[in-house]
């Protein structure tokens, strides 16, 4: 059987749900193709799973209408506190502070902590409301033909579809950038993340804490209910035999990481444990083709901004496509995808270079270089300019940012 499409999306990831409801939003049809099921009823149990979304990725979920549904699950950060720990109260190790007030944008939150389930379930429930979105799950696509002016791709069910553009958002081993002879380069970062979430006796406060340890950084995120996501680093080895251990085992090992201010804490959900690694393309667009999210880029999770990224690849992406559609361009043309390309390489790869220098700078035990690095976050500390410059940054309101990630409409 054969269909016919505007836009084809590789992956039912977060960033592909949201891209295929904002083109579905501007009139353009979509197929979206996933390997797994996409359209469960039931919102799943917390699998401890959350993301960080920076101020000006909440703006756009609210511009979409998506956020009204996700406030009431999600946990404001008012403050954030970086330093190291390496003593029993850990917590109070504190060279850094960034609080909302610092941001001067109206004393909002500097983003929000929301849990995958929730922002999952809300983008497929408003997904299957769409008439011009056609989701093919449980499937893949395993040949692609590109032809003047449209994409004939194979699907594994049997079905063949023609399209104008073909959008990758099929994760760091994506076939899509492969089909396009999209390179990819990067190094492994002899790290991996535990990530789990806990309950804990203490309040958190909507305090966000990120500090490190020789073996690298770990994140407190607070979710509601006196609750914290947690994404911690260590050595491979070590990671995996964590992992293993029994939750009063794995409770009492990240008790020793991150100290006593939260009273006693228990796990909440599952625990997950992923190799940590830089990856780039050398390319975000090939004809006919453009990447969004760890398709295109995956950096160190030290920052939290992963996802983030891949938000504003989306933003960047339907403000190029649409633009171009109402000028009468062909929105799969190398010419039109070059805009988005040139739009956000220099973002991308920024960010990638900045978390691993930092990741590299504070993963250590020389005496020299924690000094020099503990002087530096005292200066801006004390610095209220630099101060509003990088929780801007990190609240994702500075740059060229999309229309969306303003929270104002294509």
């Amino acid at each position: 059987m054969s269909n016919n499409t505007q836009v084809l999306i590789i992956g039912g990831s977060i960033n592909g749900a949201t891209l295929a409801l904002l083109l579905a939003q501007n009139n353009i049809t979509v197929t979206l193709v996933e390997p797994n099921s996409l359209l469960s009823k039931k919102t799943p149990v917390f699998d401890g799973r959350a993301y960080a979304l920076a101020l000006s990725t909440q703006k756009m979920l609210k511009s979409i209408n998506i956020w009204g549904e996700l406030k009431m699950n999600s946990e404001p950060i008012l403050d954030i506190k970086i330093g190291d720990n390496n003593h029993k109260n850990s917590l109070s190790k504190t060279f850094l502070h960034f609080n909302h007030y610092d941001m001067a944008e109206n004393a909002d939150p500097m983003g929000y902590i929301l849990e995958d389930r929730y922002l999952r379930s809300e983008l497929i429930s408003k997904i299957k409301k769409c008439k011009n979105i056609f989701i093919k799950d449980k499937c893949s696509v395993i040949e692609h033909q590109i032809n003047p002016g449209c994409v004939v791709s194979k699907l594994s069910n049997g079905e063949t579809i023609k399209s104008t553009l073909i959008i990758g958002s099929d994760g760091q081993n994506s076939q899509t950038a492969k089909f396009a002879n999209i390179n990819r380069f990067g190094w492994s970062y002899n790290q991996m993340s535990l990530v789990c979430a806990i309950k804990h006796e203490k309040a958190h406060n909507g305090c966000a804490h990120q500090f490190f340890r020789p073996s690298g950084p770990i994140a407190i995120l607070p979710l509601p209910k006196d609750r914290s996501s947690i994404v911690w680093t260590e050595k491979p080895d070590l990671a995996r035999e964590i992992n293993k251990m029994s939750p009063n085992e794995y409770i009492n090992i990240l008790k020793s990481r991150i100290g006593e201010n939260l009273g006693n804490i228990s796990l909440s959900g599952e625990r997950f444990l992923f190799p940590l690694k830089l990856s780039l393309t050398e390319n975000f667009v090939s004809d006919r083709v453009a990447l969004v999210g760890d398709s295109a880029h995956g950096i160190h999770p030290l920052a939290g901004q992963g996802l983030n990224l891949g938000m504003r690849d989306v933003a960047s992406l339907i403000e190029v496509i649409v633009t171009a559609v109402r000028r009468g361009e062909d929105m799969g043309s190398l010419s039109v995808l070059k805009r988005y390309e040139n739009w956000r390489r220099f973002e991308t790869s920024s960010m990638a270079a900045s978390t691993d220098i930092i990741n590299r700078i504070f993963s250590h035990n020389n005496k020299i270089i924690k000094f020099a690095t503990t002087t530096g976050l005292k200066a801006i500390s004390s610095n209220p300019f630099l101060k509003k410059h990088i929780i801007r940054e990190a609240a994702g309101l500075n740059g060229d940012l999309p229309k969306l990630l303003q929270g104002k409409s294509l």
